[in-house]
């Protein structure tokens, strides 16, 4: 690299890193940015406690989304539900704590190890990885799902005639609300519209 920026990812901190522009890339040219890091949530064991930030414990979060006014939400692995880090604390607005696939509010739904991506209205949508498919959790913990058979296959088409195979991460586009999929069982990358039409972006 000549001149630019980039990152380094340690055991302790991830930290910019910058070389100056026109400079050769080398250890020598290298000026690291201060890093500063905290604890968010969580008090370091495995559990699934809501409560303050400090004592609140989650198993195996794997993804994380901000909303429009900072709240955080989360797909906790392995206590197979979503979770949401605000000003009040830590919450729990969706699952029952145990695989399964069932749409529902609340702790009445059910997931199988979802990742999160939240819009900037509070709604978060999950790719739900073993499940094979798309849902939504509405600010109001209502759990729908808007693509996928649920079956693994591939496939594209509209709302539940979809199929996906392992989908492992999901974005949303806040400029056409569109949802971006890393179908990752079919080496794929997904498109699904606002009105759950699947489609093959890439792949």
């Amino acid at each position: 690299v000549s001149g630019g920026t980039g990152t380094i990812k340690g055991a302790v901190a991830t930290v910019d890193v910058a070389c100056a522009p026109g400079a050769p890339w080398s250890p020598m040219n290298v000026v690291v940015g201060s890093a500063l890091v905290s604890t968010l949530a969580g008090s370091g064991s495995v559990g699934a406690t809501d409560g303050s930030p400090s004592v609140a414990t989650f198993t195996f979060p794997t993804s994380i989304s901000l909303d429009a006014m900072g709240s955080a939400f989360i797909g906790d692995l392995g206590s197979q539900t979503i979770r949401v880090i605000s000003s009040v604390g830590v919450g729990t607005i969706a699952g029952s704590g145990s695989p399964g696939n069932m749409d529902g509010v609340g702790a009445t739904a059910s997931f199988d190890a979802p990742r999160v991506a939240a819009d900037p209205t509070g709604n978060v949508y999950v790719a739900d990885y073993l499940n094979n498919s798309i849902r939504i959790v509405a600010p109001d913990g209502k759990v729908i799902t808007i693509a996928g058979s649920g079956v693994p296959g591939y496939a594209d088409g509209a709302g539940l005639a979809a199929r996906f195979n392992g989908p492992v991460s999901i974005a949303f586009d806040s400029s056409s609300g569109n949802l971006y999929v890393a179908d990752e069982g079919n080496n794929r990358v997904r498109k699904v519209t606002t009105s759950g039409v699947v489609t093959t972006l890439a792949g």
